[in-house]
Order: structure tokens, then C-alpha cells, then sequence
């Protein structure tokens, strides 16, 4: 889930996308619009579907459409992020 502001600014008619309803952290209620982007880490390309929505103060990456496609690995110590796509992606 990206914040609404993100789509307008990769030129995307954010409330033209398919809408659903979700509850953020503080109970409050918005508008989610959906739309298939690529989204491109460290050379490789993904077909993913997000999520835009006022809701979101930063972007959330979710199951559906990154880490089902992507391994992300962590080593807090060093300070590094390692992100692979899974074999049948590569």
C-alpha cells in the first residue's frame, strides 16, 4: 500500500482504480484503490498490485505481490537489506 500522493506523482488516476475500504491503526475507515504497477528493486521487475489510499503515511509492502516474489533478507548489524527474486522470478 502506497499513500494516494505517491500515484498522483507516478501520474496514476488513483481513485480510477478498483475501491475497497480498510481500517488503519487508530480505527479510522478510508478508501483503497487498487492498480497494477511494475515495480522495479535493484534491477528486477515485479508486476504487483497496490494499494493507494489516503490511509497510508509511508508505503507498506504486503504479501501479495512482493514477498511472494521477492526473498528479503536482514542483517540488522551491518545495516544491509538483501533482496532476491525467487528462482522462477529471476
Amino acid at each position: 500500500m502506497f499513500p494516494s500522493v505517491v500515484g498522483k506523482r507516478l501520474g496514476i488516476d488513483v481513485k480510477s482504480g478498483k475501491k475497497d475500504k480498510a481500517v488503519g491503526f487508530g480505527g479510522k475507515p478510508a478508501s483503497i484503490y487498487f492498480h497494477i504497477i511494475k515495480l522495479i528493486i535493484g534491477g528486477y521487475k515485479a508486476d504487483i498490485c497496490a494499494g493507494f489510499s489516503d490511509l497510508a503515511p509511508s508505503p507498506l509492502l504486503g504479501h501479495s505481490g512482493f514477498f511472494d516474489q521477492f526473498e528479503v533478507r536482514f542483517n540488522y548489524q551491518k545495516r544491509e537489506i538483501f533482496i532476491d527474486p525467487f528462482p522462477e522470478k529471476k
